[in-house]
């Protein structure tokens, strides 16, 4: 089920783009570096999830993924849950790392 969530949270990234800061919505940010800042927020129902259960996950994906390419081509660099909404940020090594990882989920 988590798996599931997590495929839901990373493509609503996909489908809204913006400019950097305490985002209020899911973002894609293109750094000058060339690295992807992927800026996740989604309303959890906390009686349903856990968040630290959440965030385990992610970073277990993660882990599983970078280990698969041999490099660090992604990092989770924030994790926060407040009042119902989970907000995380994603750094990917390129746009080639952010279109492979989200192919696979």
């Amino acid at each position: 089920m988590q798996k599931k969530i997590l495929a839901l949270i990373m493509l609503s990234i996909l489908l809204l783009t913006g400019c950097g800061g305490d985002e209020k919505v899911s973002t894609i940010i293109v750094e000058k570096d060339g690295s992807i800042r992927g800026y996740i927020v989604e309303e959890m129902n906390a009686s349903h999830y856990d968040a630290d259960e959440l965030k385990e996950s992610v970073t277990k994906d993660i882990a599983f993924y970078n280990d698969k390419y041999e490099e660090k081509a992604m990092e989770l660099t924030k994790f926060q849950y407040e009042e119902g909404i989970v907000k995380a940020e994603i750094k990917y090594k390129d746009a080639s790392f952010y279109e492979l990882y989200n192919e696979e989920v």
